[in-house]
């Protein structure tokens, strides 16, 4: 389904925007010690996350392509 292909691909930029806002967040707390080990598995979480949405969207520019023709730069 294209449609649903061009949700998922716009809303990766939300998912990048979350966690710079996580790494940020959790980078800090890191720094003051208020939160050592814990912060740091959470940090990767995060990014395994945003990875997965970075791998939903390229799924889908396929799917796109393969319903439309459009290629991701069009």
């Amino acid at each position: 389904d294209a449609e649903r292909a061009e949700t998922v691909i716009a809303r990766d930029d939300e998912i990048d925007v979350c966690y710079h806002e996580t790494q940020s967040e959790l980078r800090a707390r890191m720094r003051s010690g208020e939160t050592g080990a814990s912060a740091s598995h959470l940090l990767f979480a995060a990014h395994y996350l945003e990875r997965i949405g970075d791998h939903c969207a390229n799924a889908c520019e396929r799917v796109r392509f393969l319903a439309t023709g459009r290629a991701a730069h069009e």
